[in-house]
């Protein structure tokens, strides 16, 4: 009982004065959504980065409404989920402009940064991370959450070089067995999300291929600055990009794993179906990971060493660039539930222990 009432007062100062909680410290990313920021919870010091999304952030009516539906969802995903390698969700609140999520901040930054800063990762780093995405893809399809934009730019890194699966920003929950928005990203989007013929969980494997033959190297398979040209090239109808390239030095077990995902038909690519995940645990490319020290987050991760020095070129650069935050640009404000501006069923707070 005690518990729940100690619950119920950090909903009601949430919803009172939630963004007074928060200090702003720096500028980590920015979208057509918003913006995300590193702040400091000021009665325990905890840091957490805070997804801020703007309520009218579109001259559009039906944009600003779509924007926030599915910022709704994103929300409602991040709550359900509870899993060691997806981002952890700390409470969600709101001001009279702003939809704002409080997440676990990641201090390796995302692995885009990584395989810039190296050129591409060894074979063994890459089976080590897309692992991780693995376990994670399938604890989100087993609970019928398509993810639609996995990339390298949506997979942090936390402290211990450990993965998080981030961004629900445009993911789906599957009340049918297929959905048919195009959504994501286009160079890492599977054919039959582009032709809108109706797309299932498959989808993310597709974008999963996309992913690991990045990690391995540096690049994406399909790429063009001309979007109807990309689209060619993904569906197939260009000639010169009708197959997949791999390097020539690129290991018979890579490119085993890739040629079984990234494939046009949906029904004949890896991970298509259930019984697909563990048949994809135990391929080659992983050799002999023990999958349940790894989702214990008991292997020592190849990636500590990067993260650290990541984290501290990131707290180098912060200092010399500090953000420049307006005092109101995170004002508590209360809503009141006949505010205009109050969008319902946001509020939210992790339980605790």
């Amino acid at each position: 009982m005690a518990a729940r009432k100690a619950q119920e007062l950090v909903h009601h100062l949430l919803m009172h004065s939630g963004a007074a909680w928060f200090q702003v410290h720096h500028l980590l990313g920015q979208g057509g959504f918003g913006k995300v920021l590193s702040v400091t919870r000021s009665d325990s010091g905890e840091r957490f980065a805070m997804k801020a999304i703007l309520k009218h952030g579109s001259a559009s009516a039906s944009t600003n409404s779509k924007m926030i539906k599915q910022a709704q969802v994103e929300r409602r995903i991040l709550r359900r989920v509870d899993h060691p390698f997806i981002i952890d969700l700390h409470c969600a609140f709101q001001t009279h402009d702003k939809l704002l999520l409080v997440l676990e901040i990641c201090p390796g930054g995302d692995l885009k940064s990584h395989v810039s800063r190296c050129g591409r990762f060894p074979p063994e780093v890459a089976a080590f991370c897309a692992a991780q995405v693995l376990l994670a893809l399938e604890y989100l399809h087993t609970h019928q959450i398509v993810h639609r934009d996995i990339k390298l730019e949506n997979i942090l890194l936390d402290g211990e070089g450990y993965v998080r699966v981030t961004d629900f920003n445009v993911a789906k929950l599957l009340e049918e067995r297929r959905t048919f928005s195009m959504k994501g990203t286009l160079f890492c989007m599977a054919p039959e999300v582009i032709q809108k013929k109706g797309h299932d969980v498959s989808a993310d494997f597709w974008s999963y291929g996309v992913l690991i033959y990045e990690l391995l190297t540096g690049g994406p398979p399909f790429y063009s600055s001309d979007k109807q040209e990309l689209k060619r090239q993904i569906l197939g109808m260009s000639p010169r990009h009708f197959h997949v390239a791999f390097p020539p030095d690129m290991p018979t077990a890579c490119r085993m794993l890739l040629q079984q995902l990234i494939v046009r038909e949906p029904k004949l690519r890896l991970g298509a179906r259930r019984q697909d995940i563990p048949i994809m645990k135990a391929h080659p490319f992983f050799g002999r990971l023990d999958w349940d020290r790894l989702f214990e987050r008991q292997l020592p991760s190849p990636l500590k060493q990067s993260v650290e020095v990541v984290a501290q070129s990131r707290a180098a650069r912060n200092q010399r660039y500090p953000l420049a935050t307006c005092d109101h640009e995170l004002a508590p404000s209360y809503l009141s539930r006949q505010s205009s501006a109050l969008v319902e069923d946001w509020d939210y707070v992790a339980p605790t222990g």
